[in-house]
């Protein structure tokens, strides 16, 4: 199984990726609400689209890559995809350096941007950028110790209401790494558990528990 691109979250004048959600069965943007009916393509994008969200007073689906079997791309917001077709065009929320491996499949994904659509989100995202390499998993998202700055973002109906840096929480966890303490819990006689744990989005999974 494959490492997963994550969503991304422009917040000022950088790109965050997705580690956690709580409610963690929040789904920020699901394509088949909208008339698309997204199916895998490629091993590093198994749900078959990505987000690019951006940040300011509230939340907003700004571009959205998408692959459909059937080829039926209605208009978001008005805006019609465009096909991308060129494996070199490198735009900034997807050139997320923990994987170099998307423009292999995603020239065949097609894009919509501009959309500047607003997310009625409720709920609390983790997200993190400055992906330190030795810390990679090949499997699924990414763990917050990952990322060398981490930010939670805080939403009322769609509206940013609270920013918090937990930088601090993660650069801890790489010290009880380092120190080969554990800084989770796998359940040993599940041989399927560290997979689901992989592709979980949890907070208390990827990211900090609520309590802490």
């Amino acid at each position: 199984m494959t490492a997963q691109i994550p969503d991304i979250f422009t917040y000022g004048e950088t790109d965050f990726s997705l580690i956690a959600i709580t409610p963690s069965e929040a789904e920020l943007f699901d394509p088949r609400d909208h008339g698309l009916n997204p199916s895998r393509h490629g091993t590093a994008c198994y749900r078959g689209y990505w987000c690019g969200f951006e940040i300011t007073d509230a939340l907003y689906l700004e571009n959205l890559l998408v692959w459909c079997m059937d080829h039926k791309y209605p208009p978001l917001c008005g805006i019609r995809p465009e096909l991308d077709l060129d494996p070199e065009r490198k735009p900034d929320p997807l050139d997320w350096d923990a994987c170099g491996e998307y423009r292999q499949f995603m020239e065949d994904f097609n894009h919509y941007s501009g959309l500047h659509m607003k997310i009625p989100f409720t709920g609390k995202l983790l997200a993190g950028t400055g992906f330190l390499e030795e810390y990679h998993i090949h499997m699924g998202f990414q763990r917050a110790f990952a990322y060398e700055k981490v930010f939670e973002f805080e939403f009322a109906g769609g509206d940013l209401v609270r920013t918090a840096d937990l930088s601090r929480k993660a650069a801890e966890m790489r010290e009880r790494i380092q120190r080969s303490e554990p800084v989770e819990t796998v359940d040993r006689t599940d041989p399927f558990d560290f997979v689901r744990r992989s592709f979980s989005l949890d907070y208390g999974v990827k990211g900090f528990h609520e309590e802490e």
